[in-house]
């Protein structure tokens, strides 16, 4: 700060006193014009001599005011030498501002024109980094070209190196862009231990020794993220940002507080365990690993849980720690906490643990391994567990597909498909189905049984799935039966039952009897369900052991 220190103040306090003196006189007098007009006069007067007190004083040698700068007197003797001394003061305190002579862009608020010259330049920068110039052609010389020019190419930021471009370290020292690159440097590396919010380097570079215009900091943090976009991971509102894309890039210069940036910090174990993940994807090892491999490293895991059926993502019937790793993968957002924490804790591991005990860690390797193919064959499982109950169940008899869906179509051959119920129909309509894929023609008939696939259904409904399965079948072998005796829709009423009881048995009879019946078969029915009494379950009771007796009888 330059000081300056008034020597007149009495003569400046004295006029402020007689300024406020006739302004109170005007307030009391407000009618009588002359009066009014003298007053104004005076007043005018005043204001001169004030101003030539003050601000006439600012750029003179003289008694009036004295100029001290850090507790030394700078004398000043004229409007030059004033402004020599603030620039002198300006390059002291913003030191490390960088020298961008750009009326475009070095403002705090930016002009239409300039503001979708900033977006075709940021979207170049992503989309063609790697071309000459960005791929902006050579005749032409649109705004957003301009800038690329001066702040990319004659800083030596977009460089060529044995023809491949690149984005680095500014090379040209002169223009003082190498302090404000280190500065971006400190803060990235300060977040090796945890994120920081992107607001705090937009704050660091637009206050001393930088005090850069929103304009400028608008281009240039864009620029710094692209070219050391493969060292750091960046974190939004909804977790990990695993693309920097130039919409990406937008919304980051409007809303910087909404946005975290993490460096990489892989050493040691951490890499041990990264290229454990990666050999489990037959993928290379790594030394330096960067953002786009861990991307490329994260992927398939997210891939291969979202490509998971909805009961492989759901069932219990796996492994604890099966179960804990599915859910880390399931919830993961940030790919170097999942893979050096989320990941090793869901199977029980700490990461101090698998530095220090090198088995420990080809122990996790090989559990890891396994805990994945355990998902990922878990649906497979439970198509072979329904397949098993067909063949044990069912049919009695090891067959492999398509020789049990064969033979279950043989055993309904000489079913009437017109007699079927709704549900029974569809069922029937499943079985004779051709697909030739044992997973598919087996999932058509669990839906025709169960109303859902079997990618769809949870623990509970398995066992519900069997039941449904073994009472549709047994449904149909009945219906085979009194189809095979000869039966007539037109002219008779058909039944099968079966009872069980421990002491007699199963007992099973397949009732006929003409349709000229039906009448007596009625008022019969009519009178035994009046003697029945309130009691549901006796008169089950009763009437099984009606029909246990006439069974007995007729045998």
């Amino acid at each position: 700060i330059l000081f300056g220190w008034y020597r007149n103040t009495t003569e400046i306090k004295k006029l402020l006193f007689e300024s406020e003196k006739i302004k109170k006189v005007k307030e009391n007098h407000p009618y009588d014009l002359v009066a009014l007009r003298e007053l104004d006069s005076i007043l005018q007067h005043q204001v001169r001599l004030l101003n030539h007190y003050v601000t006439g004083s600012l750029y003179k040698e003289g008694p009036y005011i004295k100029w001290f700068y850090k507790g030394k007197e700078k004398i000043i003797s004229n409007r030059k030498s004033f402004n020599k001394q603030l620039s002198l003061i300006c390059r002291e305190v913003y030191s490390k501002v960088p020298v961008y002579k750009n009326e475009m862009i070095t403002k705090t608020r930016l002009s239409s024109p300039i503001q979708t010259a900033r977006k075709n330049f940021v979207r170049s920068l992503v989309e063609n980094w790697e071309k000459k110039d960005l791929g902006f052609e050579d005749s032409k010389f649109p705004p957003e070209k301009t800038i690329y020019l001066s702040l990319l190419k004659d800083t030596g930021i977009h460089r060529s190196e044995k023809g491949i471009f690149s984005l680095g370290e500014p090379k040209n020292e002169k223009l003082g862009f190498n302090f404000l690159w280190q500065n971006c440097m400190e803060f990235l590396s300060s977040t090796y231990t945890g994120k920081r919010n992107l607001k705090e380097l937009f704050d660091s570079i637009s206050v001393a020794p930088f005090k850069l215009k929103k304009g400028f900091i608008d281009f240039w943090i864009p620029i710094f993220l692209c070219a050391k976009k493969d060292d750091f991971a960046l974190f939004g509102k909804d977790g990990y940002i695993p693309y920097l894309t130039s919409e990406t890039l937008e919304l980051v210069t409007k809303d910087p507080e909404d946005y975290y940036i993490k460096a990489f910090n892989i050493g040691g174990v951490r890499l041990n365990l990264f290229n454990g993940y990666r050999q489990l994807l037959n993928q290379s090892s790594q030394k330096n690993p960067t953002n786009k491999l861990f991307v490329d490293t994260i992927r398939p895991f997210l891939t291969f849980y979202r490509g998971l059926p909805v009961y492989a993502k759901k069932t219990t019937k796996l492994d604890k720690r099966t179960i804990a790793l599915r859910e880390a993968i399931a919830k993961s957002k940030d790919p170097e906490d999942s893979f050096f924490v989320q990941f090793p804790k869901a199977m029980g591991y700490e990461i101090h643990q698998l530095k220090k005990n090198p088995k420990l860690l080809k122990e996790y390797s090989s559990r890891f391994q396994e805990s994945i193919k355990e998902i990922r064959t878990c649906y497979d499982e439970l198509i072979g567990r329904v397949e098993s109950f067909i063949l044990n169940e069912i049919l009695g008899k090891k067959f492999k597909f398509p020789v049990y869906r064969e033979q279950l179509q043989q055993r309904y051959l000489n079913l009437k498909p017109y007699l079927l119920l709704s549900h029974q129909q569809v069922f029937y309509q499943r079985l004779y189905s051709e697909i030739e894929d044992k997973a598919s023609w087996l999932n058509s008939i669990v839906q025709g049984c169960l109303g859902k696939t079997l990618d769809e259904i949870s623990d509970t409904e398995e066992q519900i799935l069997y039941d449904k399965l073994r009472d549709t079948f047994h449904e149909l072998d009945n219906l085979t039966d009194i189809s095979n005796s000869g039966f007539d829709i037109d002219k008779e009423i058909a039944f099968k039952f079966e009872i069980t009881s421990f002491v007699e048995g199963l007992k099973k009879n397949l009732v006929r009897i003409p349709k000229s019946k039906t009448k007596q078969l009625i008022q019969l029915h009519s009178v035994m369900k009046s003697k029945l009494s309130s009691d549901r379950q006796l008169n089950i009771a009763t009437l099984a052991k009606i029909l246990e007796e006439l069974l007995d009888h007729e045998s």
